[in-house]
């Protein structure tokens, strides 16, 4: 048989409500060269069955079964020893892609042959299928490098890549990191090539309380923390913050909280001009030849953390007038922007 030229990775546990929904919306691509490998890893609910049919339908379908819960880091590793295609697919087990997103894919890589790494927006649904939120993910190179300083630049169910970057240096997953694994390996691939989004969504990503995200909150902030403080180490390596800086900075300026107490107000002015400081600095080491895209987000959040707490509101403006003015300016469209994120459709699609 012909080697494919896409590879599919798939690791599942326990998804029999959501796994044949995933592998057929894979099965009805526009494009049809590629494998799907799948590690079933150790499900104990109808998984390996539903997996057993699909595979007797379609010889494309990869199985390989862990005898043990190995956990999703693991798994993937185990599924790229398999790969034989020029390019490699991820999957998650209760996503949905649609039906162009790999012929979308290989155009673009096609058409950028400098481009080694390539995702693309998603629509968030929820358990039943509703659609919710559509992601507004940076789009370019310098843009996707600048914002993996604070941020997950890509959505990790979306990402193809080219292979022979991962097998001619020997990459794969670290298995040190149970969580948050996709965003550590992309901080290592950012060294051999350039990367893009795809400003189209070619995933329905499923938000569901079964999720990794969702069970294992605490210790994928954890490993946020560790992939920030390695690429900061990496862009900046002179620049010294601690936990806490960035722990804060996802709390008071990137996180959703409408308003904070009282005796939190100072840390929060703190917190605002720290994070303004850090744009300044990143900006003058001259290591991103585009910050832009992160100073504009930055000072959006900072602007309506200050508006939500008002007291701080002239001091830290101060800042931002005198170091960030042409992101001021910008402000206003961040925040349409924000709130046509927030009011997308939400019908419930036929899945």
């Amino acid at each position: 048989m012909a080697r494919p030229l896409i590879s599919v990775l798939m690791s599942t546990y326990n998804d029999e409500k959501y796994i044949e929904k995933a592998i057929n919306s894979i099965l009805a691509q526009t494009m049809s060269d590629f494998e799907i490998i799948i590690v079933n890893d150790a499900s104990t609910d109808s998984t390996p069955c539903i997996l057993a049919r699909l595979q007797s339908q379609d010889e494309r379908i990869k199985l390989i079964e862990n005898t043990k819960n190995l956990g999703l880091t693991k798994s993937l590793n185990i599924a790229l020893e398999h790969c034989q295609g020029s390019y490699i697919a991820r999957m998650d087990s209760d996503d949905i892609s649609l039906p162009h997103r790999f012929e979308r894919q290989l155009r673009c890589f096609q058409n950028n042959p400098s481009v080694v790494l390539l995702g693309s927006n998603v629509r968030q649904i929820d358990k039943d299928g509703k659609l919710l939120n559509s992601t507004q993910l940076p789009l370019q190179d310098q843009q996707i490098r600048s914002t993996c300083l604070f941020l997950n630049p890509f959505a990790h169910p979306t990402i193809m890549l080219r292979a022979e970057v991962l097998q001619e240096r020997k990459i794969k997953y670290d298995v040190s990191f149970d969580t948050s694994q996709d965003w550590e390996l992309w901080t290592r691939l950012l060294k051999y090539g350039n990367c893009m989004n795809i400003e189209e969504s070619l995933v329905y990503y499923r938000v569901h309380s079964g999720s990794v995200s969702a069970r294992k909150a605490v210790q994928q902030r954890k490993n946020t923390l560790r992939v920030q403080n390695r690429y900061i180490a990496h862009i900046l390596p002179n620049y010294r913050k601690n936990d806490e800086f960035l722990d804060n900075i996802l709390k008071y300026i990137l996180g959703n909280s409408i308003a904070v107490s009282e005796k939190d107000l100072k840390t929060l002015e703190v917190i605002c001009l720290d994070v303004l400081n850090f744009i300044t600095n990143v900006k003058r080491a001259r290591v991103l030849s585009d910050v832009r895209y992160l100073e504009r987000f930055v000072v959006w959040r900072v602007l309506r953390s200050m508006i939500r707490n008002r007291s701080i509101f002239f001091l830290v403006l101060k800042k931002i007038l005198t170091s960030h003015f042409s992101s001021f300016l910008y402000a206003p469209i961040q925040g349409v922007r924000a709130f046509k994120q927030r009011i997308g459709d939400t019908k419930t699609v036929n899945l």
